[in-house]
C-alpha cells in the first residue's frame, strides 16, 4: 500500500512538473516572437516615413503622425520586456526539468523533498518577476525626480 501511494504521488508531481514546464515553453517562445516581432515593426516604422518623406508620398501633418510611431513601439517594447521575459520563462522551465530529472533519474526519489524544492523555485521565481516585471509608477516618479 505505501509502495502505491509513493509511485501515485511520484506520478503526481511528474505530470504537475510536465503540464508546468509545458507552459513556461510556451510563454517564453511567445514573449521571444512578441519581441522580435515589435522589433521588426519598429524598423518598419522607422523605414515608412523615411520613404515617404523622400519620395514626398505623404503631406507633412500625416508624415509627423507617422513619425511618432517608432517612439511609441520602443515604448511599449520597454515596458513589457519581451526578451527578459522569454529568459525567464526559459530558467523556469529549465528549474522544473531539473526537478523532473532528479525525480526521474535518482533511485529511490524523496517525492515530498523535490515537491518542496518546486515549491521554494516557484516562490523565488515569483518574487523575481515581481520585482523585475510588474509595471510600477515608482519607476517613472524616480526618474522623474532626477
Amino acid at each position: 500500500m505505501a509502495g502505491e501511494e509513493a509511485d501515485t504521488r511520484k506520478q503526481r508531481l511528474e505530470a504537475e512538473l510536465d503540464l508546468g514546464i509545458k507552459k513556461a515553453r510556451a510563454r517564453a517562445m511567445t514573449e521571444f516572437w512578441l519581441g522580435q516581432i515589435l522589433m521588426l515593426a519598429t524598423l518598419v516604422a522607422s523605414a515608412v516615413p523615411a520613404l515617404a518623406g523622400l519620395f514626398e508620398w505623404l503631406m507633412p501633418k500625416q508624415l509627423g503622425a507617422l513619425a511618432l510611431a517608432p517612439a511609441a513601439l520602443a515604448f511599449v517594447a520597454t515596458i513589457f520586456k519581451f526578451p527578459a521575459k522569454a529568459n525567464w520563462y526559459w530558467r523556469e522551465a529549465s528549474s522544473l526539468e531539473a526537478i523532473r530529472n532528479d525525480l526521474l533519474f535518482t533511485r529511490e526519489p524523496d517525492v515530498g523533498r523535490l515537491a518542496s524544492r518546486r515549491t521554494k523555485t516557484q516562490a523565488e521565481m515569483r518574487v523575481e518577476w515581481e520585482r523585475e516585471f510588474t509595471v510600477s509608477w515608482a519607476q517613472f516618479e524616480k526618474s522623474r525626480s532626477n
